[in-house]
C-alpha cells in the first residue's frame, strides 16, 4: 500500500478511526494490561522521563508554562527559540542549572523558571524572563513596598552591634 493511499484513507475515515481507537483504549482488559505494563516497567519509565527532562529541559519548562496558561486562561505563544535563555539569573546572579532534582519533585534555588513580567499578559514573547526559582519565589507575591521594607529591616539589623 502506498503512503498516498494511507493518507487518503485516513482523511476519509478519520472520525471513525479515532472513535474505534478511543473505544479500544477504554476497554477494561486493555486498561488493565497497560496498567500492569506500567507497573512492571516503572523503573524504566522513571529513568526515561529523567533522561528526557535533562536533555530537553527548555522544552519541559515551555510545556509546563503552556499548561499553566491553559489552566489560568492566559495567552500563550512561547517557543524555545523566542525566549532568551541566560546562563545566570538576571536578578540574583546565580548560575542557572536545570539538572538538580529533575524528576524528584523538588526545586533548587538555581533551577531556571519562566517568569511572567506582567502576569495578566500571559506567556508571550517580551513578557517573560528566565530567572532562578529562588528569585521567582521571592517575588511571587511581594509588592515593591514589601521588598523595600525587608531591605530597610536588613540594613538596620546589620548596623546593630
Amino acid at each position: 500500500m502506498s503512503s498516498e493511499y494511507n493518507a487518503r484513507y485516513y482523511a476519509e475515515h478519520r472520525d471513525e478511526l479515532i472513535t474505534r481507537s478511543r473505544d479500544y483504549q477504554r476497554r477494561p482488559d486493555i486498561r488493565a494490561s497497560r496498567k500492569a505494563w506500567r507497573q512492571r516497567n516503572a523503573d524504566h519509565l522513571r529513568d526515561a522521563k529523567r533522561t528526557y527532562q535533562a536533555k530537553e529541559w527548555r522544552r519541559v519548562l515551555i510545556n509546563a508554562a503552556r499548561a499553566r496558561a491553559k489552566k489560568l486562561g492566559l495567552p500563550f505563544a512561547l517557543t524555545v527559540e523566542n525566549i532568551t535563555w541566560p546562563e545566570f539569573c538576571p536578578i540574583l546572579g546565580l548560575r542557572l542549572d536545570p539538572t538538580p532534582c529533575i524528576g524528584q519533585g523538588r526545586k533548587s534555588d538555581n533551577r531556571p523558571t519562566i517568569d511572567r513580567v506582567v502576569p495578566a499578559l500571559g506567556y508571550v514573547p517580551g513578557n517573560v524572563a528566565v530567572i532562578s526559582w529562588r528569585a521567582n519565589r521571592l517575588k511571587s507575591d511581594a509588592r515593591l513596598q514589601d521588598l523595600e521594607a525587608i531591605v530597610r529591616w536588613l540594613k538596620n539589623r546589620s548596623e546593630m552591634p
